[in-house]
């Protein structure tokens, strides 16, 4: 992964940056300066550790608008003016030195990582950008907390947790700070007025809670997800600022003995530390949502624009379409239609070039005095050539022609327009299935992340000398950061296409009562803390299928009634035999199990009940009481029981809770052949 994330970028990258004017450069040094100086009261009361190290941060700041060749000089700059800093803190002139070279080394070796192999300038509007930022990150600071626990090695005993603090809070100044030098240029996502309010009032309230109510409720990881809402939802630079304005306003409160960060029981070293894995996770969080987010709204914007290119004045029409653009003094033709073909294709050479000839001076004039021109052919005929450019794309130009000679000239028009329309058919199609792939990469992108913040959870929450509030904190946000992958993974299998579901089933024999229990294990805490009722009557029969995607389906079908059935309520879950209707090439009828999941809940109205099964659907019920919930559930567990040969069938009456059922087939007693038998052979794998 770290060699395909570090190869060339020819799309990414803007220019290269102009050289910096010499009060830059002072300020430059002034605020490195200065913030070395203030990063000692980030300590939190009581401690001797710094919670953030902002110069840090500014100095990758300064040196990502400065460009290549004053890169050294920056390096030595950062050297001089941290050096200086640690000598005037009162540290001794080596150790200070020392310090100031680590802090320079730090810097060039991020500035060298980040443009390893690119021509330009990284900008953060992808999600491969936002990882190469990342690494660069981590192992600059990495290098950082080496050297400075080597520096400190001779005069303190833990030189080594003091190397990787150091590191740690490096890396959270990074993140937080050096992206405002490389974020892309806006492009225009209107967010609605009442959604930005809306947002900000939510993370106020929750930061205002944090501040009065500080560790005694499980709330510390809470505001994430709110940034994360604004990282995806807002313009980018609104969402950094965001981001910015809360970790600091958290640090704050650590500092000042409030928030969540410094209960009692809690150590300055460890509310530091804290402190700095939240604002490293607020940050990374922020950073890949957003150019995620950035990189989907191009992507739509780009396959938008190239629909609009085919069909605007093609569809329903009688014109002929070519769309060019300008290449110096030529001419290269991008999209064309028969008609204009037909008309200009004597022009147009192997390479789509448009060659110099009376069509193309005919359409140069009428974009010069902007209406259409007429142009008469040797053989009689009589052109109308319009040309005009396209807006937001001020190099291309999409120039009509009308043949009109002959009305019956007309008939073939149409059929080329409705030619074009099958092509912008075909384009819309393609856009769905760039979307797909885009949820899948993004996906998968953002798999890694979260899979290193649940692993670090974990051996944090090992450390047998945490607290048991810290523990709790730790908890919360485990279970919130599992719930992210859960998320990631719907999206992965919505993404997936019906056929790699059926392709390499791992199909077995499975006991209905062990698969009910396996659906069930991750809602036991949740049930108990809610008061649910959940009785299971299930007979001792077996079902046929995989047994990760079976369990999977009824997951999504039990996970549905947790989140609808009240406080107090009761689910019922019951298995029973059934008869599968035969399909078409199977000569008997097939036995099956039907699983029955069934709450109290407030129940699905009939209009919503045909939609239930599609993606991303969501009940106005469920819009208005802010349910948790991605709209995927359902449809994950109508696919998946499709690819075992099983279905999902929803019932429902407005009041009286909802009935879920998973039919799925039975192990045969004959060796007749079912759906899973016949989906295995089409993949070339023998049944099971």
């Amino acid at each position: 992964m770290v060699g395909r994330l570090l190869a060339p970028h020819s799309a990414q990258g803007s220019a290269p940056a102009k050289a910096l004017p010499w009060w830059m450069w002072i300020l430059a040094a002034i605020a490195i300066f200065v913030l070395s100086q203030l990063s000692v009261l980030v300590t939190p009361q009581g401690g001797s550790v710094a919670a953030w190290w902002p110069a840090a941060g500014v100095s990758v700041l300064f040196i990502l608008w400065t460009p290549r060749r004053q890169w050294w000089a920056f390096v030595l700059m950062v050297a001089l003016v941290t050096g200086a800093a640690n000598a005037v803190a009162g540290r001794p002139l080596a150790v200070s030195v020392c310090f100031g070279i680590s802090n320079a080394i730090e810097t060039g070796v991020f500035t060298l990582l980040l443009h390893y192999r690119l021509r330009h300038r990284l900008v953060l509007d992808r999600v491969s950008g936002a990882w190469r930022f990342t690494l660069a990150t981590i192992a600059a600071s990495s290098v950082l907390g080496v050297l400075v626990g080597t520096v400190l090695a001779q005069s303190a005993s833990d030189a080594a947790l003091l190397g990787a603090h150091a590191a740690a809070s490096h890396a959270a100044a990074i993140l937080l700070l050096a992206p405002f030098a490389i974020l892309p240029p806006h492009i225009g996502q209107p967010t609605p007025a009442g959604e930005i309010v809306a947002q900000i009032l939510v993370l106020t309230g929750i930061l205002v809670v944090l501040a009065t109510v500080g560790s005694g409720l499980p709330l510390t990881f809470l505001p994430v997800g709110i940034i994360a809402w604004a990282a995806f939802r807002f313009p980018i630079r609104a969402a950094y600022t965001e981001t910015l304005i809360a970790s600091v306003i958290v640090l704050a409160l650590t500092v000042l003995g409030l928030g969540p960060f410094a209960g009692a029981g809690l150590t300055p070293e460890v509310s530091a530390l804290l402190t700095i894995l939240f604002i490293f996770m607020v940050a990374s969080t922020s950073m890949f949502m957003s150019t995620a987010s950035y990189q989907l709204r191009t992507a739509i914007r780009s396959a938008r624009s190239t629909t609009e290119l085919v069909t605007s004045g093609v569809v329903d029409s009688r014109v002929g379409i070519l769309v060019v653009a300008q290449e110096g003094d030529a001419w290269r033709v991008l999209l064309s239609n028969t008609a204009s073909r037909t008309i200009a294709g004597s022009e147009i050479d192997a390479d789509r070039r448009w060659r110099a000839g009376p069509l193309l001076r005919a359409m140069a004039e009428s974009l010069r005095e902007g209406h259409p021109v007429t142009h008469s052919t040797p053989d009689g005929r009589v052109i109308s050539v319009d040309a005009s450019r396209i807006a937001g794309l001020a190099e291309r130009v999409s120039v009509q022609f009308l043949d009109v000679t002959e009305n019956a000239r007309a008939v073939e028009v149409r059929i080329a327009a409705e030619q074009d329309r099958a092509r912008a058919l075909a384009a819309q199609l393609d856009l769905e299935r760039r979307q797909i792939d885009f949820i899948a990469t993004a996906s998968h992108e953002l798999r890694t992340p979260i899979t290193s913040v649940t692993g670090y959870l974990e051996l944090v929450e090992e450390a047998g000398e945490l607290p048991a509030q810290s523990r709790e904190w730790l908890a919360v946000a485990s279970r919130n950061a599992h719930r992210l992958q859960e998320l990631i993974e719907d999206l992965l299998i919505a993404a997936r296409d019906k056929r790699a579901r059926t392709a390499y089933l791992d199909v077995e024999v499975i006991r209905v009562g062990d698969l009910i229990t396996d659906a069930l294990k991750p809602f036991d805490d949740i049930a108990r803390a809610r008061g649910l009722t959940v009785t299971v009557s299930a007979h001792a029969g077996t079902v046929r299928g995989s047994r990760q995607q079976l369990t999977r389906a009824l997951r999504s079908l039990i996970s549905n009634a947790v989140k609808f059935t009240p406080t107090h309520g009761t689910i019922q879950i019951l298995a029973e035999e059934e008869v599968i209707a035969a399909s078409q090439d199977a000569k008997t009828p097939l036995a099956g199990v039907r699983i029955v999941v069934s709450d109290d809940g407030p129940g699905i109205e009939a209009k919503d009940l045909p939609h239930v099964s599609e993606r991303f659907y969501r009940t106005a019920h469920a819009e208005a009481t802010n349910t948790a919930g991605s709209g995927l559930g359902l449809s994950i567990a109508k696919d998946l029981a499709e690819a075992n040969g099983g279905r999902v069938e929803i019932s429902s009456t407005v009041g009286h809770g909802v009935i879920a059922s998973l039919v799925l087939p039975s192990e045969p007693a004959d060796a007749a052949s079912g759906p899973v038998d016949r989906a295995l052979r089409s993949a070339g794998t023998p049944p099971v």
